[in-house]
């Protein structure tokens, strides 16, 4: 994929295609990533993971949000992990 943010039109409709293309190939890539900064943090969506493909196909704009920071004792699910990553608008 080429380089892309979250400024150019074509980005939401790319990173969708993408999702759709690791939930339809899983057999072909271990991870598929896409990398964003948000701040001055780097972010991932990791797109063979379900509740992420979910997000990105449902999501309406490229928006990238901070999340409040988990604490190093809290263990969730890891679709609930997945999922608190990034939120698509």
């Amino acid at each position: 994929m080429d380089p892309q943010g979250t400024q150019f039109s074509d980005a939401l409709p790319k990173l969708q295609g993408l999702a759709r293309y690791a939930g339809t190939h899983p057999q072909v890539c271990r991870r598929i990533e896409a990398i964003a900064e948000v701040g001055d943090r780097l972010r991932v969506l990791e797109l063979t993971e379900l509740a992420v493909r979910q997000a990105v196909v449902a999501a309406k704009e490229a928006r990238l949000q901070n999340h409040r920071q988990r604490t190093p004792c809290a263990a969730p699910s890891p679709d609930a992990h997945a999922a608190s990553r990034v939120t698509l608008g």
